[in-house]
């Protein structure tokens, strides 16, 4: 999954526990600025839209290194700018006609 808002790719079960993160913020190779939209190949090359680098990346499979990710994200940012107040779906407030 592409988790925009931390500039990370998680990895999850079937059941959507996380097994794992990578990626940070920024603009160096395997750093994203939003990334949005990924799809993974049948050799499981994961190719990953990074908005605001206006680039594509790619990432391939390697041995397991048993280290986490140096990256912790504790605020969510969109890039560059004040952290969010969040999203609240106005969904409810929207009359059925």
């Amino acid at each position: 999954m592409v988790d925009g808002g931390y500039d990370r790719i998680v990895e999850l079960d079937q059941d959507g526990k996380v097994l794992g993160a990578f990626g940070e913020p920024g603009h160096k190779p395997g750093q994203m600025a939003w990334a949005h939209f990924m799809a993974m190949g049948p050799d499981q090359t994961i190719y990953v839209a990074d908005v605001l680098n206006w680039r594509f990346q790619v990432f391939a499979r390697t041995e397991p290194t048993g280290n986490m990710t140096k990256y912790i994200p504790s605020v969510r940012r969109f890039w560059g700018s004040v952290p969010s107040v969040g999203w609240t779906s106005k969904q409810s407030d929207i009359p059925f006609k």
